[in-house]
């Protein structure tokens, strides 16, 4: 695959610098939705911060104006639930912004539905309302969620990216800075191999029974001992990029919401992730064609591996 490995990787396109941080802040408070979700969706559904049972509606002025919803963005919970149910079986949804009325398209193979926006794993979104069995055969083209934690024909993993609570922790301007930076030049100069340090904001993942690679990467790292190649000590928030930077390779372990903001921390300094081949999200979007390495086990990890790996990834 080598270096055109990351000509997929889509962090700057899902993500443009100017929006990096508000779709986060707009998911979580009360904010105008921000340009990405407006230019990539004609649909966007999430639950108001304060008032889960509260729905936020955010539709393209086309739809509103009687052009048919193609692509939707929903926020799982009990009234995004209720919506999508009312989309699929052809209602119209109410616009709460402008008052108009918004139908799916006719064709269903070419509707898109992106479950994501929150930690809510799609083992559970039946709680919600939210049949994935049933919206497979509404939108025919992908239907990508972000907490895909169990195998389920012809769901795709969206890439959860970062979170509001990891981005106010990192120096904005150095990640503006990597955003702007060609993936050839993150790639170049790095002198380190392995980058394992983690649990600053959620520690008690390594025990939980919904991450157990965590508890498993924790165990492999205390057998290893002390070692050259790996560093596991953890880093102040403002350093943490620059220091990361100068690692070849993170070991990345499931997070809250199956995927965790260290992978694409990863990624964003041109640092490859090493994830758990029990982890479906991390495997579905390696199928994809991410730049990610998955393990079946974490011993798999050692030099001259990530050798090899290196150069498949980078040359």
């Amino acid at each position: 695959m080598g270096a055109s490995a990351w000509d997929v990787l889509p962090v700057q396109d899902l993500l443009p610098v100017q929006d990096l941080l508000p779709v986060q802040r707009w998911l979580q408070r009360d904010m105008p939705p921000p340009t990405f979700l407006r230019d990539n969706f004609d649909v966007a559904l999430t639950h108001a911060v304060n008032s889960p049972a509260t729905l936020g509606f955010m539709c393209r002025a086309r739809v509103c104006a009687g052009a048919p919803v193609r692509t939707v963005f929903a926020q799982p919970g009990h009234a995004v639930g209720r919506r999508l149910a009312a989309l699929a079986t052809g209602r119209p949804v109410n616009c709460s912004t402008c008052k108009g009325q918004a139908v799916l398209l006719k064709d269903a193979s070419k509707r898109v539905l992106v479950l994501a926006g929150n930690d809510r794993r799609a083992s559970t979104l039946k709680r919600f309302g939210i049949q994935l069995h049933e919206l497979l055969r509404v939108f025919g083209k992908a239907v990508l969620v972000a907490a895909l934690d169990s195998e389920l024909p012809l769901v795709r993993a969206w890439p959860h990216l970062f979170t509001h609570g990891h981005l106010q922790r990192l120096p904005e301007s150095r990640l503006r800075a990597m955003l702007r930076t060609p993936t050839a030049d993150l790639l170049r100069g790095k002198s380190r191999w392995l980058f394992a340090a983690w649990g600053s904001m959620y520690p008690q993942l390594d025990r939980s029974r919904s991450c157990p690679d965590r508890g498993s990467a924790r165990l492999w790292l205390r057998d290893l001992g002390s070692t050259t190649w790996v560093h596991t000590a953890k880093v102040a928030a403002d350093s943490y990029l620059d220091v990361l930077s100068v690692y070849r390779f993170m070991l990345s372990p499931s997070g809250l919401g199956v995927q965790s903001p260290k992978t694409y921390e990863a990624l964003l300094a041109g640092t490859i992730p090493i994830c758990h081949a029990s982890n479906v999200a991390y495997r579905k979007l390696r199928e994809d064609g991410w730049p990610i390495v998955i393990v079946s086990n974490w011993s798999h990890v050692n030099v001259s591996s990530m050798r090899a790996w290196w150069q498949h990834h980078s040359e």
